[in-house]
């Protein structure tokens, strides 16, 4: 399904620091999240999962609209001769997250990483709410 990904244009330390970023992108991603989740109000466990899940799509957002900036600054520190640029665009409209989460956009690894990290947010979002409840009983 992926053999004409880019990814595997890379060498093999190429592979394994786009993997690295990605994670700590990744990371970086849910940890900003969480800070945000903490803001959500408490006014009931249905509000708070439902304003936990607008949060996480909001930071998916987020990342489709300007990780490719990190990802291309990446690409320039590995391939000689890349121009420096700014590669982000408009923000993407908010249909263009749901091909994501839906895995309905291109077959690549990009999309699919993307779509798993959409999906990533969204049970961090509804576990979250049994996080704080477990640690108030305490």
């Amino acid at each position: 399904m992926y053999d004409s990904d880019s990814f595997y244009s890379l060498t093999d330390n190429g592979q394994i620091g786009l993997v690295l970023l990605s994670l700590f992108l990744t990371l970086a991603t849910l940890f900003a999240a969480g800070h945000l989740f903490r803001l959500v109000p408490d006014k009931g466990l249905p509000t708070q999962l439902a304003a936990r899940i607008g949060v996480a799509i909001f930071m998916m957002w987020v990342f489709v609209w300007l990780s490719p900036q990190v990802y291309y600054l990446y690409y320039q520190a590995i391939f000689e001769g890349l121009p420096w640029q700014i590669v982000i665009r408009n923000p993407p409209e908010f249909h263009a997250i749901f091909e994501h989460v839906s895995f309905s956009g291109p077959a690549t690894l990009s999309a699919h990483a993307k779509g798993a990290l959409a999906w990533l947010l969204i049970l961090y979002a509804s576990a979250w709410p049994t996080w704080q409840h477990l640690k108030q009983r305490r």
